[in-house]
């Protein structure tokens, strides 16, 4: 079973119900299979949020995938908002323990997530730089010509 990330879970709804939504393995449509299980998951202010993604099988591979909203992440027990957040301040120097005492979560948390992306830094940047171009290709550019807004890693 594979997973599939997704902005609007809605308009991915839609789009399986259509058969629109091609299957990443082969191309071919996706066809509407049920629901995962419900998952709930910590999100920023001790909120929490369930969800119960839908699922999807490839009309010709017959392959399973679980379609989730971007804010859900595969195998998480958070949601992307606090772990965003948490990278964000540690992107400004603050250290895990402040981080985690400021958003109330665990300090191990925070500091697995502060390592796991220190440990993926090139490859997250090799993602986020295919992502802009693949979005505005001129962006790219545009950085080269202001090169104090390029980060190094």
């Amino acid at each position: 079973m594979n997973m599939i990330e997704v902005v609007d879970a809605a308009a991915s709804r839609r789009a399986l119900t259509a058969r629109r939504l091609p299957c990443p393995d082969c191309g071919a449509p996706l066809r509407p299979w049920g629901h995962a299980r419900p998952r709930t998951v910590h999100d920023l202010r001790d909120t929490t949020v369930t969800a119960r993604p839908d699922r999807a099988r490839c009309t010709a591979c017959q392959n399973t995938h679980v379609i989730l909203a971007a804010g859900l992440l595969p195998h998480r027990a958070y949601t992307a908002g606090p772990i965003l957040a948490a990278l964000g301040r540690a992107a400004e120097g603050t250290g895990h323990r402040a981080i985690a005492a400021d958003l109330g979560l665990p300090a191990d948390t925070v500091r697995g997530w502060l390592r796991r992306a220190r440990a993926r830094a090139q490859t997250l940047w090799h993602i986020g730089a295919r992502t802009v171009v693949a979005l505005d290709p001129d962006t790219l550019m545009r950085l080269f010509e202001f090169p104090q807004l390029v980060l190094t890693v």
